[in-house]
């Protein structure tokens, strides 16, 4: 989550607290000399939240910054703080070395989310209604679909075809629903092992288009490599339909070109509900739908101009 504004990070740890959410939140963010002063305050001040300020070394390349990160690897040898030992990448794919560092950080059994930071909205406790698996040998994956197979998105099919894949090895799952990497659920038994995979993937493919990472995370369920090569780990792999999750993705929908609320996917003021009108724990991509995305930026700018408030006032005080 770097290089937002503070009403992101509103609308991120505000909307997940408000569900009665108590636990961790691990961030990764701008180093705190980047920062605006109240975006650091807000942040510091947040109970059980982790933050790791990260430096990274970057350039323009495609529209996007390819990067790698200065402070997250560690020479066990030398006993230093070690350069990156992956190539320049996108910050999506970059991502999933930091991912994979804080999964080893929790019990085997212990609940993770991985998500987007900028599009997301939290409509209840993200791991509500997600069954434990404690008494298995592995852990449970949760991976949630778009609403569209993988060959009509031309992104999709592109990322896939960077990555090096053959034809064949597309068209064996080009059929299949997309899976969106930006949010997956698991067990840390299973999310490291994960994480661990697509990592190995990337390095066997040096995919760096913007976007990649979604690729990987497709090819690498949909070819049988993560359930083959992890089955100590990973006990079970479930995909939830496009409707039917705790995660509902909504940039899919765009394609039926009509708004979310003549869809029947957006009632109320701002609730997102799935096809049988459940509530999902998580709406992602938020900002696909206009009036969606009007809504939540005029909630969390209004909400943001509050924070700075109080900040301007603490400092006025001198407290």
């Amino acid at each position: 989550a770097a290089g937002y504004g503070l009403n992101v990070y509103l609308q991120l740890i505000g909307s997940l607290r408000s569900t009665g959410y108590s636990g961790d939140i691990v961030l990764a963010t701008d180093t705190f000399d980047k920062m605006p002063p109240e975006l650091k305050h807000y942040l510091t001040q947040q109970q059980h939240l982790i933050l790791y300020n990260l430096r990274a070394d970057c350039f323009k390349q495609h529209g996007g910054s390819n990067c790698q990160v200065q402070n997250l690897f560690y020479n066990t040898t030398s006993h230093q703080i070690s350069h990156d030992v992956r190539i320049h990448r996108p910050f999506a794919t970059l991502r999933f070395d930091v991912y994979w560092y804080w999964s080893t950080q929790y019990l085997p059994h212990s609940k993770i989310l991985l998500a987007d930071s900028r599009d997301v909205v939290f409509q209840a406790d993200p791991f509500r209604n997600i069954p434990s698996h404690v008494h298995s040998k592995g852990g449970a994956l949760h991976f949630y679909e778009e609403k569209m197979p993988i060959h009509t998105s031309a992104f999709n099919m592109r990322w896939l075809k960077a990555a090096g894949y053959t034809n064949a090895q597309i068209d064996a799952f080009k059929h299949k629903p997309i899976l969106c990497s930006g949010v997956t659920i698991g067990e840390q038994i299973a999310m490291e092992s994960y994480l661990r995979t697509l990592l190995l993937e990337f390095d066997a493919t040096q995919c760096v288009a913007h976007g990649c990472d979604q690729g990987l995370h497709n090819y690498i369920y949909y070819s049988g490599k993560l359930q083959q090569e992890n089955p100590a780990t990973i006990a079970n792999v479930t995909t939830y339909t496009h409707g039917t999750g705790h995660v509902i993705n909504l940039a899919g929908l765009r394609h039926e070109n009509k708004p979310l609320r003549e869809l029947g996917v957006l009632i109320e003021e701002a609730t997102v509900v799935n096809v049988d009108g459940s509530l999902p724990n998580i709406a992602h991509q938020v900002d696909r739908d206009a009036e969606l995305a009007k809504y939540f930026r005029i909630k969390y700018n209004q909400e943001a101009r509050k924070v700075e408030a109080e900040y301007r006032a603490l400092l006025q005080s001198g407290k």
